[in-house]
Formats: C-alpha cells, structure tokens, sequence
C-alpha cells in the first residue's frame, strides 16, 4: 500500500467566522397560473367571440387558407366592362347623344346574362338606356308629325 501523507495535501481556506453569513431558507414557489382551481362557469359570449382572458379556437389553415384573423389581401374582383360600359353609355343617351341608348341597353342585357355580379351597373344601363330611347323616340315622333303635318299644308 501506497503511503498516504496529509502533509503533503494543503488545507482548505475557510472564510472567517465574523463573514460567515446564514444561509437563508428557500421560499416557496409561486402559484402556476396554469393550476387548475375551481373556477365559476363562464358564461358563453355573444356572437361567438372568446370570453375575456381566453383565445378563440383557430381552425388550422387548409388548403393554403389563412388562420382567422391573419392579414389577407383581397380578392381581385371579377371584371364588369360591359356593365360599366351600359352604364356609361346609358347616361350619354340620357345626357344628349341620340342612338347611344340603344347601345346601352343592348350592352346591359350583355351583362345581365354574363355578369350577374354586377347588377347595379348594368340595370342603372338598361334603365337609363330605355328611359333615353323613349326620350329621342318622342322627340323623333313629335318631329316627323309636324314635318308631315307642315307638308301635308296641316300648319299654315
């Protein structure tokens, strides 16, 4: 065996005794807020929205959709020339260029077969179109009568 010598082995420095400072007792940990505690039942929330302090349950994003709540940009509309061009031309007629009604309403019946979407366009086309045909043909009709009417010697 192997003679041991503690000589040779310095000692450990201790502090002194006046520095020596109690070691203070741990303190309880606080209470996790995810404890479970009896809690009052909450009522549920008008118009499905989470209660206060809650997170509404967010469906996962399916098919490249985002979550609720996420910035979306929106959606490009469907085109509406012909509508917007039965509107256009319908106020024309109705402002004062003749034969531009015409246009209008056919343009609008255009738009009602193929875009639905766009009702409030071509209508206000096809109404302000047949309201300028009826218009122009009065003034066509009240022209042609008195033009006969001064030929046939009627207006002397």
């Amino acid at each position: 065996m192997a003679d041991t010598n503690d000589s040779d082995v310095p000692p450990i420095p201790l502090p002194p005794e006046s520095a020596a400072a109690p070691i203070p007792a741990p303190e309880p940990a606080p209470a996790s807020p995810y404890a479970t505690a009896p809690q009052a039942p909450v009522p549920p929330a008008p118009y499905g929205q989470a209660p206060y302090g809650q997170q509404a349950y967010q469906q996962p994003a399916a098919y490249g959709q985002q979550p609720y709540g996420a910035y979306q940009t929106p959606a490009a509309g469907a085109p509406q020339g012909v509508s917007i061009a039965s509107l256009i031309c319908g106020i024309a007629g109705i402002i004062g260029i003749p034969f531009v009604s015409l246009a209008a309403i056919i343009l609008g019946h255009i738009g009602q077969r193929n875009q639905p979407y766009a009702k409030g366009l071509w209508l206000t086309g096809l109404i302000t179109g047949y309201v300028g045909l009826v218009f122009y043909g009065l003034i066509y009709a009240f022209i042609f009568i008195v033009a006969f009417a001064g030929a046939a010697g009627g207006l002397n």
